[in-house]
């Protein structure tokens, strides 16, 4: 149509997405209901779960995965709902991350550009939301594909909550102090020598970006 050839950006939304963006949990019950497939997407791939994490509505996050929602299932961009619960604005979002853990999300699931949830939380400044990652088992040295570490992006957003938390948490898990007996914990547990000196596609560290 002519209106569609002149709005190409956007999406068309099957009702139990939009309602999962709005955080609508009366009518998204409605719709589940209904019969209406909990994993529908939209145009980019983005299912109810993902929408509802990124706008960091925690309860419509439960509907969802109460109704069997998929977790890990990414959008075109290869983001998780845990990668869009980390990389929320919404101080509720801690409580997405959460939620989306415990029920088994994979930790570490990256972007298409190799950025993992615990990357975008360190670039976000969301430090509750480092903390929690890491002690589900993220690992803290894992770089994207321009060798950007969780520090690395801590530094370059200047983000000094989510720098102490990296580095504290780690050191924690590493000292066997996480409360976590899994393997997954103590992975995380990286030392934070060496998270210091994990250097970037340009050849610098952590540190010398923060003296740059």
């Amino acid at each position: 149509s002519a209106t569609g050839s002149r709005l190409p950006h956007l999406r068309v939304m099957s009702t139990l997405t939009q309602a999962a963006a709005d955080g609508d949990v009366v009518e998204m019950r409605r719709i589940i209901a209904s019969g209406e497939t909990v994993n529908a997407t939209r145009g980019d791939g983005a299912t109810p779960l993902l929408l509802a994490a990124l706008g960091a509505h925690a309860e419509a996050c439960r509907v969802l995965l109460d109704a069997g929602a998929d977790l890990d299932t990414p959008k075109d961009t290869g983001a998780t709902a845990l990668f869009a619960a980390a990389a929320s604005d919404s101080p509720e979002a801690i409580d997405c991350v959460t939620l989306l853990l415990a029920a088994g999300a994979s930790v570490d699931l990256p972007n298409t550009h190799g950025v993992t949830p615990l990357q975008t939380a360190a670039h976000k400044g969301h430090a509750g939301v480092c903390e929690a990652l890491l002690r589900a088992g993220a690992d803290a040295s894992r770089a994207d594909k321009a060798g950007n570490t969780p520090l690395h992006k801590a530094v370059r957003s200047a983000a000094v909550e989510a720098l102490d938390a990296l580095l504290l948490t780690a050191a924690e898990l590493e000292a066997g102090g996480g409360g976590s007996g899994s393997a997954a914990a103590a992975r995380a547990g990286a030392d934070a020598a060496a998270l210091l000196a994990a250097r970037n596609e340009a050849g610098m560290t952590a540190l010398e970006m923060a003296l740059d």
